[in-house]
């Protein structure tokens, strides 16, 4: 159970990558506490999924996975969301 409950963690809070319907999904990463990076990956049936977050230099530095023909909503602990086609993007905020 305890694996089970890390992984879980990993992927639905700390990276926060969720499956949202057919070929959608929502990526909500929460870098909190100490932690200093974290990556997850969900190979889908659409294809890989990878939410990454590090903090380096005062900043968080996002990077973000889509696969081909799906979409993702980003939503990220500033308040900045971003509609997502395919592609891989990353963006950038001031740590808290």
């Amino acid at each position: 159970y305890s694996k089970g409950a890390v992984c879980e963690w990993l992927m639905d809070s700390c990276c926060g990558i969720r499956v949202d319907g057919e070929n959608r999904f929502v990526i909500t990463p929460h870098p909190r506490g100490h932690v200093t990076h974290a990556e997850a990956s969900y190979q889908s049936v659409y294809g890989l999924v990878e939410s990454r977050w590090v903090k380096e230099d005062g900043k968080t530095i996002y990077t973000v996975t889509v696969p081909a023909n799906c979409t993702a909503e980003l939503r990220l602990p500033g308040g900045r969301n971003a509609a997502l086609s395919t592609g891989k993007y990353v963006f950038e905020e001031e740590s808290k």
